[in-house]
């Protein structure tokens, strides 16, 4: 089973992977989650919605540690939503809304049930529900909007009642008239502030996270509208390979072992390397992620896929004690795979585990195996096991020798995690756009997906209106027509 690893850092939602699984699967996948210490005593369930399919489900009741394998119902072609919800009496608190994507497959047709449950673990969901809880996850950054509209209407009235009461002796009924004016802004906006503030205390939630995208064409991010009390929470780079042909030449993110990021104009060089297993279709089976963690000052990589480069010195194992007749294998017991996993290889086709007798090709059972026709190693039927993994060996050496040493990526069977050294974590931490119309985007082909997230830090927000519209209103009284 697939588990996919899902972190919750100032409410976001996060996944190390973009991919749920593919259509038709069932229980194949898991997302795995630890529940914060003071959602624990809430009722927590997952929420699920599938666009394409417009269906909405929620899980059964999640206790720690989560482990929650995504059923055949889920598993449909497109986009899946998904968000955490936990609830106690009026008190409820809700994660944003994280986006995977389900992989078609060749060989689901989706037309009828494969399984006898295609809904374990899911409980009926209405679409008024679900849409009531996406929309309170917009509620908080428009109600900001609002407020921030509401004191920049009272400081313009303001303004004019100051200018009015320099002029008093030439018109006191218009410095009048603008006193009251600035008075009713400045009460209209405590008001605004009031109820946006009580909202939050209601709701136990003042901070919700949004995620701007860049494509792996690495079209470049536009940061809008900073306000002030904006942090930056994460940043991720994903990795990807690049096959033209199979097989071919492959390029990854990072190969001349730097990445290239372009930061409001200025180019830094990453020193890293990230991996992607292509899935056959356009889209990707398993891929590294870089991850820059503002909020815990932490930079690291998430290794989801091995790559082994043979040299032909390795030490190789195989099974059967003769050579066979037409073709032979060896593996080593180094590399642990995902048992049956897709593999990229530069020199051999992947094929599904089986054998082949026509074929050269790399494949897994649970070992990265390479299964090369006689024909091309020189191996003579019936040779003795040692004798024919010689010959194997001599001919990875060749291509080795030749600038060409045989490459495959595989997909590992536990992720790993990769502290990146001290100067590069001081260079990944410094790496966020600064104000309004920042930029982000990638200078090196091929460019991996970007993925900024941020937040607007509510509590600031509000103390800083507070502040606003006491000024406002002191500003207000104090006035005085005509003097």
């Amino acid at each position: 089973m697939r588990t996919i690893q899902l972190t919750i850092q100032d409410e976001a939602l996060l996944a190390d992977t973009a991919i749920a699984g593919q259509a038709g699967e069932h229980l194949a996948s898991a997302l795995a989650l630890d529940i914060p210490d003071e959602w624990q005593a809430c009722d927590c369930t997952l929420r699920f919605y599938l666009p394409n399919a417009g269906k909405y489900y929620r899980s059964v009741p999640l206790s720690n540690p989560v482990s929650f394998p995504l059923p055949q119902a889920l598993m449909v072609p497109g986009e899946l939503q998904i968000f955490l919800d936990a609830r106690k009496d009026f008190v409820v608190h809700r994660t944003s809304v994280l986006h995977l994507t389900v992989e078609d497959s060749p060989d689901w047709c989706g037309t009828g049930t494969l399984v006898a449950d295609p809904y374990e673990g899911l409980l009926d969901s209405s679409l008024q529900e679900f849409e009531d809880a996406l929309g309170e996850l917009e509620t908080l950054t428009n109600r900001l909007d609002e407020a921030e509209a509401a004191v920049a209407s009272a400081q313009e009235a303001s303004s004019l009642a100051q200018a009015a009461a320099a002029q008093a002796g030439i018109d006191a009924q218009s410095a009048q008239e603008a006193n009251q004016a600035a008075q009713m802004a400045a009460a209209t906006a405590a008001e605004t502030v009031a109820g946006f503030e009580g909202y939050t205390k209601q709701e136990s939630d003042d901070r919700y996270a949004h995620t701007l995208m860049g494509t792996v064409e690495g079209s470049e991010i536009a940061v809008d509208d900073l306000q002030e009390g904006t942090q930056f929470t994460l940043l991720s780079l994903t990795g990807l390979c690049r096959q033209d042909s199979v097989p071919g030449t492959i390029s990854f993110a990072g190969q001349s072992g730097m990445i290239s990021l372009i930061v409001d104009g200025q180019t830094r060089e990453i020193p890293l390397s990230l991996y992607g297993i292509p899935d056959g279709s356009g889209g990707f089976t398993v891929r590294d992620q870089l991850v820059v963690d503002y909020a815990q000052n932490a930079a690291y990589i998430q290794r989801n896929v091995g790559r082994i480069v043979f040299t032909g010195e390795e030490n190789l194992v195989s099974n059967p004690t003769t050579a066979r007749e037409t073709s032979n294998y060896v593996y080593s017991n180094v590399h642990a795979p995902i048992p049956n996993g897709r593999l990229l290889c530069n020199l051999l086709p992947w094929r599904s585990n089986g054998y082949a007798e026509d074929l050269s090709y790399c494949w897994t059972s649970t070992v990265v195996v390479v299964t090369l026709l006689n024909v091309e190693t020189g191996v003579v039927t019936g040779e003795p096991q040692s004798v024919y993994i010689s010959k194997i060996k001599d001919w990875l050496r060749a291509k080795a020798a030749a600038g060409t040493p045989l490459t495959i990526y595989y997909p590992l069977a536990e992720p790993v995690q990769e502290q990146v050294d001290a100067q590069t974590k001081a260079l990944l931490l410094s790496i966020a756009p600064q104000g309004t119309d920042a930029a982000l985007s990638t200078g090196t082909e091929p460019h991996p997906p970007i993925a900024l997230v941020y937040r607007r830090d509510a509590q600031h927000v509000i103390d800083t209106l507070t502040a606003r519209i006491e000024a406002l209103e002191a500003q207000a009284v104090n006035m005085q027509i005509g003097g």
